[in-house]
Parts: structure tokens; sequence; C-alpha cells
């Protein structure tokens, strides 16, 4: 298990008190990476983050750049992000991603991350602006880093695939065959081809009690299960009920 500890100014042996990140600063006011199994316990990987993602040979986390000692660690000139950094399981240190990002997800060996252009000081899908949440994705086994170039939104990822909410807006096209640009597309990255592949069809978060929170779609093999409005989807009649007012489940096949 991989989780964020606060530090403290009081504690125990077993959860001592103190700066937990104390190479880069020496204040309590930090949340800080903790990783525990049956063999070691709790180990203290020394990195102030806002959020942390385990897989099974991998842990990731978003860097706090202001609590790991006012650091630029993605070279933008400040110290005000969260930036991506990967470390195996099996030991070593941390790899500095050097990307700013807000969502990251795990899956084995790829770390898929949304970088927001704003926050990395760059334009990541070459549209002239720096506006937009641009899907990347880190390879830890291969040590290399794919930006997939394309504005998103949530995503989910399972093996070497990763499905996303591409929003057409940030690229000013109608990507879903209808005559506006204001709506989200299913995409999807398949790492193992390197491909991207566009569904054409409108995507919405499945909201409902029934729906798992952690997975507003999802990925069952190399098919993504997904819900569309049919109203976004160029007001569509896809169940064929005579009217285009429904929520309809769709899936896609990356294949």
């Amino acid at each position: 298990a991989a989780f964020l500890r606060p530090e403290s100014t009081t504690g125990t042996a077993e959860c001592p008190s103190g700066s937990l990140n104390a190479g880069v600063d020496a204040d309590t006011d930090d949340q800080v990476v903790q990783l525990w199994d049956t063999t070691a316990g709790v180990q203290n990987l020394g990195l102030a983050a806002s959020s942390v993602v385990l897989s099974s040979t991998h842990v990731a986390a978003l860097a706090d750049e202001d609590a790991q000692g006012a650091a630029d660690l993605n070279g933008d000139g400040d110290a005000s992000d969260d930036v991506v950094h990967v470390r195996a399981l099996s030991g070593g240190g941390w790899t500095n991603v050097g990307e700013a990002a807000d969502t990251i997800e795990a899956c084995g060996t790829l770390f898929p991350f949304v970088t927001p252009e704003s926050a990395q000081g760059a334009d990541r899908n070459g549209d002239g602006d720096r506006n937009d949440r641009v899907l990347q994705v880190w390879d830890a086994a291969a040590s290399s880093l794919r930006n997939v170039a394309l504005a998103a939104d949530e995503l989910v990822c399972s093996g070497s695939i990763v499905a996303f909410r591409s929003p057409e807006n940030a690229s000013g096209t109608h990507r879903n065959g209808d005559a506006d640009a204001a709506d989200h597309i299913l995409t999807v990255y398949d790492a193992s081809t390197g491909q991207i592949r566009e569904s054409g069809q409108e995507i919405t978060p499945c909201r409902i009690a029934e729906c798992d929170p952690r997975q507003p779609f999802r990925i069952i093999g190399r098919t993504v299960k997904f819900l569309t409005l049919e109203s976004e989807q160029g007001n569509t009649d896809l169940n064929g009920d005579g009217d285009a007012s429904d929520v309809v489940i769709q899936t896609f096949d990356v294949d």
C-alpha cells in the first residue's frame, strides 16, 4: 500500500514526529509518500506530494514543489506545481519525469497523467495556446515519455490501453459528426502499438450510484464500455426508440 502521511510535531516510535522529507526542508507542514508491505513494514519515501498511485511494480506521486523545499521540479521557473515522480518498488530513488500533472493513474509500468499546460508553461498539444489539459504517458520500463498531444479530462487505464474523454473545444474540431465542437469524445491510446484510436462518439462519465466513482467508464480486455448522451451525439437515436433523449450504453473495440 502507498499513502500520504501528514507530518506532525508529535509522534511515537512507530509514527515519528518531525519532518519526513528532512533532506529538503525542516518544516512539519507536508504530506509525504509512505510505502507499506508485509516484509518491510512502513517505509518513508521522503517525497512531499499531493497524490500517490501504486502498481505491482512501481509507485508514482505528484510531488508538491512548494512542500518539497520550494523547488522548481519541472523547469518552468516557479515552485507552484505538482510534478510527476516514479519509483520502483524494488528500490532506488525517485525519477523526476519533469512534467506537471493534476491527474495520474497506474497500470503496471505505465503511468498515464494529464498535464495542465498552464502549470507546465508550455503548449503540449500544438494548438498555439496554453489553456488545455493534455494526456501524457510515462513508461517506467523503458524510462520514456509519450506526449499523446490530445486534450483529456477523465481517464482510465488497463494493461496497455488508456481510454480518456477528449474535449472537442480544445482542438476546435467536430469529432463526432455533429455541428458543434462542444462535446467530449471517447479516445483510446494503445501503448503497445503507439496508436491513437477515436470512437467518434460522445462520452459522458457514469455518475449514478451503481458506478464506481473511480471508473467513470470501463475497460474490459481491449474493449471500452461507456455512456453516450443521445442529445450530445447530434440528437441521434442510438437505441432505436424513436427519440434522442436517452443515455445509451456503448462499447468500443480498440482492435
